[in-house]
């Protein structure tokens, strides 16, 4: 059996060898790329040398004109990768960009005498051969062809810093979005993070009460808070699960407040079956059935029904918790954000859906309030279900 370091040392000396890997492509894809272009360019000129001489006294054959063009267009290809590794090295930038400017300067005049050099003699080599071929004679013809020659390597290094800019700007926008997406997830996780003691608060507080008085309840309570936290921890850290699971969750946060409320409170569901696989955000329903016993029937002698829907349409997730209490009084401005519930969950929807997403609160004719959240439909799970069906639990 493989020991830890071993393991680690293997996986470490893999991962060496795949970024190996990746560079070399990286390079080949680099050459590839290189020479095509100045190949496409060689063609070209080949092509322009062939017909302006065509009717003329300089008139060449076309492999003469491609042999000629070519062989300029590879010189620059091999010229190519020197030049992108001086402006990689002499980046023209806002810190430095004197010295670097001056120095490609030097390097573009340098660049044109050694590639004239090369280029007048390729030329006499396909025109005269040897002939009349001199110091003098390169010397001139560098000279008369030094702007050019300077301007394909002022056209290379351009290029190059052009790519570099760009990577930057999109490496930045990648940053950008990454930390985006980081303070998302860190908001969310401390938005979830404060309902959970907000509902802890509540029911310690309910069964301190009970534990003198009707101390058989109090320990039912406790164990099913026990099951409840269970299922909490489970899937604690996703921001999002199954309908089918936060509708188990909700349902053991039901049977305690009907424990402590007894006949007092009646809760039916009304759920498309479709739905149940549907990705949700984590505890989204708790908080806004525990505000409608709270705020609409906790105060009432006779308690009141709480609704919960589910159903899909038109490619979102339409969810609602709709109860038969007091509706909404000076101590129930809902709608103004007052109340951890319901602000955590405006914000989290804000954050998992931006603009994707609908928060309402209505205050209903017969009494009572509905709160209807809508976001875009996805399945947690491959299998679908059939449409048609639905649940319906009461």
């Amino acid at each position: 059996m493989e020991s830890r370091d071993s393991v680690v040392y293997h996986e470490a000396k893999r991962g060496k060898s795949m970024k190996d890997e990746t560079l070399k492509r990286g390079s080949w894809l680099k050459w590839i790329f290189i020479w095509g272009v100045w190949t496409l360019a060689g063609l070209l000129f080949s092509s322009q040398q062939y017909f302006a001489n065509l009717s003329t006294s300089r008139a060449v054959s076309f492999p003469r004109a491609m042999a000629q063009q070519m062989f300029a267009a590879y010189v620059f290809a091999l010229a190519t990768p020197p030049v992108l590794s001086l402006a990689r090295r002499f980046r023209i930038d806002r810190q430095n960009w004197r010295r670097s400017l001056s120095l490609h300067i030097l390097f573009s005049i340098l660049f044109g005498i050694i590639v004239g050099a090369i280029h007048v003699t390729n030329d006499f080599l396909h025109i005269r051969g040897y002939a009349g071929l001199s110091l003098l004679v390169i010397a001139r013809y560098v000279f008369g062809q030094l702007d050019l020659e300077m301007m394909v390597y002022w056209i290379i290094l351009l290029a190059s810093h052009a790519v570099d800019y760009y990577d930057r700007y999109r490496n930045g926008e990648l940053r950008a979005a990454q930390l985006e997406a980081r303070l998302s997830q860190a908001q969310l996780k401390a938005l979830k993070s404060q309902l959970n003691p907000h509902f802890l608060f509540n029911t310690l507080n309910a069964i301190s009460e009970l534990v003198y008085d009707a101390p058989a309840t109090a320990d039912r309570v406790v164990t099913q808070l026990s099951e409840m936290l269970r299922l909490s921890l489970k899937s604690g850290r996703s921001q999002e699960v199954s309908l089918k699971d936060e509708l188990e969750f909700l349902e053991r946060y039901i049977e305690i407040q009907q424990t402590l409320l007894q006949e007092r409170l009646s809760v039916r569901f009304r759920i498309e079956a479709e739905t149940l696989d549907a990705r949700v955000p984590n505890t989204i329903l708790q908080p806004l059935v525990e505000n409608a016993i709270r705020h609409g029937l906790a105060p009432r002698a006779a308690g009141g029904k709480i609704e919960i829907g589910a159903q899909r349409e038109n490619g979102m997730l339409h969810l609602y918790v709709q109860d038969d209490g007091l509706g909404i009084t000076e101590t129930r401005r809902l709608e103004r954000g007052e109340g951890i519930g319901l602000s955590n969950t405006r914000a989290r929807l804000r954050h998992l859906y931006a603009g994707r997403h609908r928060f309402e609160l209505k205050q209903l004719s017969s009494g009572g309030v509905v709160v209807h959240l809508a976001f875009p439909f996805s399945e947690s799970k491959a299998e679908l279900i059939d449409e048609d069906s639905h649940v319906d639990r009461g």
